[in-house]
């Protein structure tokens, strides 16, 4: 029988996105909340009211992070993620025991579904539905190992993803969309990520070394890689 309570199991989820809140739950979520009140600059609303905006914020934070909470734990439930999160995030649930790969495959199984119903709800089904397609490249096509362009490309993606699902979902699904222009911006910040994702890297070296990733400081070394964040950050 299973001892764990609870309590444990919540702990247990929230370990699989605690590294990646400052990255993604609270980025995309102030993203969402000022593109939606930019009014017809990015949607279709042209009298946004901050109160509305603001009183969407349960529903914007709750999509990022199921959204997120479905990448995480298929990503690190495969065996190389787990060898590098053993270096490089011991704290993790799978290398520090508190699940074991089986029990991660599983919850994968509930998630799917239960994001897929709460964007179904909140909006940006299209986001999500994009972002699993998105997610089974990086992770079990290798999408994220054998070229750090692709790695890239595919993460730009995803950002672009998130930003345009929790912005509808700020803008208020229903009743507001994005227009046109929100495609140019959307895909500006598909440019930045693009060029500049390197950036985490720098701090994973060994861990990706240990699975034997092919991210743009293992391969050209950390002087390159220095610059190619340097030069696109100041552009």
């Amino acid at each position: 029988m299973d001892q764990r309570s609870f309590i444990f199991h919540l702990h247990t989820i929230w370990l699989f996105t605690l590294n990646d809140l400052k990255s993604i739950v609270c980025p995309e979520t102030a993203f969402a909340i000022f593109s939606a009140l930019s009014g017809q600059s990015l949607t279709t609303n042209a009298t946004p009211c901050l109160s509305d905006i603001l009183g969407r914020l349960p529903q914007i934070i709750l999509w990022n992070w199921a959204n997120l909470l479905l990448f995480d734990v298929a990503n690190q439930r495969l065996p190389q993620s787990i060898l590098e999160d053993t270096v490089n995030k011991s704290w993790r649930p799978l290398p520090s025991k508190r699940l074991t790969d089986d029990e991660a495959r599983s919850l994968l199984l509930v998630l799917v579904p239960i994001v897929f119903l709460v964007s179904t709800y909140l909006g940006g089904l299209f986001e999500s539905v994009a972002m699993t397609s998105l997610t089974w490249m990086y992770n079990d096509l290798g999408g994220a190992d054998e070229n750090y362009i692709v790695r890239n490309l595919i993460n730009a993606c995803g950002f672009v993803c998130y930003s345009s699902g929790a912005t509808i979902v700020a803008a208020g699904y229903g009743q507001n969309e994005l227009n046109g222009k929100a495609c140019v911006w959307l895909a500006v910040v598909g440019a930045i990520v693009s060029s500049t994702l390197q950036t985490q890297d720098m701090a994973d070296m060994e861990g990706d070394a240990a699975r034997g990733r092919r991210t743009l400081p293992l391969f050209h070394g950390e002087i390159v890689a220095r610059w190619s964040i340097a030069v696109p950050v100041a552009a």
